[in-house]
């Protein structure tokens, strides 16, 4: 419970994930120090105290189940920053966003979270 404190409530972790500004792929590759071919793959959700990604969301009755993968190549995938962070703002656990990208022999996540 301390975590969530001292993230906020719910509201004010949206509205922080939501002024993050999205930095330009190419930029970024080079802010990485990533090779020039590498391909972008698009953002994943991280939960890092369990250190697995958000794999699929299914609503049922009401409910919502989750399941998690540990590998970043089997997670669920946005294509924009926005709908990555709605999506994230309904978990409970603590998450982190991520860019995916392959960089030919492995994949690379970046994250813009501490």
């Amino acid at each position: 419970m301390g975590e969530a404190k001292r993230r906020g409530s719910t509201a004010e972790r949206a509205k922080q994930a939501r002024e993050r500004r999205e930095i330009p792929v190419a930029d970024l590759i080079q802010e990485l120090g990533l090779p020039p071919d590498s391909k972008y793959m698009g953002y994943v959700i991280h939960n890092p105290d369990q250190d697995d990604y958000l794999a699929t969301i299914e609503e049922r009755n009401d409910q919502t189940f989750r399941a998690y993968v540990r590998s970043p190549e089997t997670a669920l995938r946005f294509t924009d920053y926005a709908e990555a962070c709605r999506v994230a703002e309904d978990i409970a656990k603590k998450t982190l966003i991520g860019v995916l990208f392959d960089v030919g022999n492995q994949l690379y996540v970046a994250f813009n979270e501490e």
